[in-house]
């Protein structure tokens, strides 16, 4: 008998299909050497985990996920695996490659679809065949995107590099970035180190953009061409490349003299940024640190307008829009809407990425529910992003599978999304070009 083997063309197909395996009477048929070879070969790849905490691969749970991808300003490269998959095995190689090469420039990630705890992440995402590859865009975190590229080192370093964010202002130069040296020191001044970058290369280097991105609202990057030579006179520079930090109390310039290299920059800087939003603090002798708890958003109530605006437009990313009719006067309007209720952490727990809201429809929501033409049937649901301005309306039944296929499919950027598009010099919301909403009214 011949073991199956396939040029693995088919992005969805995996090792071998069940109906290709070997039968115990193949096996039998086979040298009893040959057969512990084969099954050794089959069996113990599965028993083990593709990567390590020694790669610079970050393994991923259902816990961590959102800390490590969601939070993050960084771009991040996130393979959604099966240990047992002979695609996920030859691709480890070179995506530990990738890993090494991105330090500091983005976050490789991996996610094990074959650990019961994780089949719901990877069902959020709509992972269906192994390995499965996606990138979620720096800054302002968006929807994910499916790398079809080919699969080495060097093209998905070239994917991920290409969506970092800039940062970076351009000092003595044009355009949207660019700035005057003395506006540059202006900038909050007193607040804020400011960090200079001497360059003679034509564009901003990746490395330098990623930082930008780490010390975003911590310090104020900035790049000088070589060819402003009265700006480099003033910063007392001899040497190009060259950092040059500025402190805001003094203003006297500091050279950075280590290597140009991330760590080194990075304990640099350290010293001078502001403390990152969030940082742990130590903890108390006895004070529990697991938080296994708060992972799992739960459902908050829109009471007023600026609950809506902290959790749903403030934020970056994806809020989940609940609206029930509850009147409190009846038992049955409380059992249902307990029941309706319940089903919404489930599904949070499914789908822990998202933020969760409700609307008691009767008494806030109703403007909003009728800018974005939902239907006044009730219960109803919704995917906002207040960033972005974009929504999807559920248009099946509120019930836990169908509200599961709405959000993965959400997750994946698939299905029809709808833009609210402000108009200029005003804060009105025009929708399909007839219907208008202030945004300052959404709870009413």
């Amino acid at each position: 008998m011949t073991v199956p083997q396939y040029d693995g063309t088919d992005e969805r197909q995996c090792c071998w299909r069940l109906w290709d395996l070997p039968t115990f009477e193949d096996l039998h048929k086979m040298k009893v050497t040959g057969a512990l070879v084969w099954l050794l070969g089959v069996v113990l790849p599965a028993a083990n985990a593709l990567y390590s905490s020694k790669d610079a691969v970050i393994q991923l749970n259902l816990k961590n996920f959102k800390k490590e991808v969601l939070d993050t300003e960084h771009v991040v490269i996130a393979e959604f695996f099966a240990p047992w998959c002979g695609h996920c095995q030859r691709l480890v190689p070179e995506y530990k490659k990738a890993a090494e090469k991105l330090k500091g420039l983005a976050k490789v990630v991996a996610v094990d679809c074959d650990d019961k705890q994780n089949q719901p992440l990877c069902s959020q995402y709509g992972v269906q065949g192994f390995p499965t590859i996606k990138i979620f865009p720096g800054g302002v975190k968006g929807l994910p995107q499916d790398y079809q590229g080919p699969r080495t080192a060097k093209a998905l370093v070239d994917a991920a590099i290409a969506k970092i964010p800039n940062n970076v202002l351009q000092i003595g130069g044009s355009g949207k970035r660019g700035i005057e040296y003395d506006a540059f020191l202006a900038q909050q001044a007193g607040e804020l180190d400011k960090v200079i970058l001497v360059s003679q290369k034509p564009s901003t280097p990746p490395l330098y953009k990623a930082l930008s991105t780490e010390y975003k609202n911590r310090l104020i990057l900035g790049e000088v061409k070589s060819s402003a030579k009265d700006i480099i006179e003033k910063l007392n520079v001899t040497n190009i490349p060259s950092v040059i930090l500025i402190p805001k109390d003094s203003g006297q310039p500091i050279l950075y003299e280590g290597p140009l290299k991330h760590a080194g920059l990075v304990k640099f800087l350290d010293k001078y940024a502001l403390a990152k939003k969030g940082a742990p603090s130590e903890k108390k002798a006895g004070e529990k640190s697991s938080k296994s708890e708060a992972e799992v958003p739960k459902p908050i109530e829109v009471t007023s307008q600026s609950t809506f605006d902290a959790e749903c437009v403030e934020k970056s990313g994806f809020c989940v829009l609940a609206f029930f009719a509850v009147e409190p006067e009846y038992e049955e309007s409380v059992k249902e809407h307990t029941n309706n209720l319940s089903l919404l952490e489930d599904i949070a727990k499914l789908h822990p990425g998202f933020r969760y809201l409700w609307f008691n429809a009767l008494d806030k929501g109703k403007n909003f529910m009728r800018t974005v033409q939902m239907s006044d049937s009730l219960p109803g649901l919704m995917a906002f992003n207040g960033k972005k301005k974009a929504y999807r309306l559920l248009t099946g039944p509120f019930d836990k599978d169908a509200i599961n296929e709405f959000l993965t499919e959400v997750s994946n950027a698939k299905g029809r999304f709808f833009k609210l598009d402000v108009l200029p010099n005003s804060i009105r919301t025009l929708i399909s070009k007839r219907r208008y909403v202030d945004l300052h009214y959404v709870a009413t």
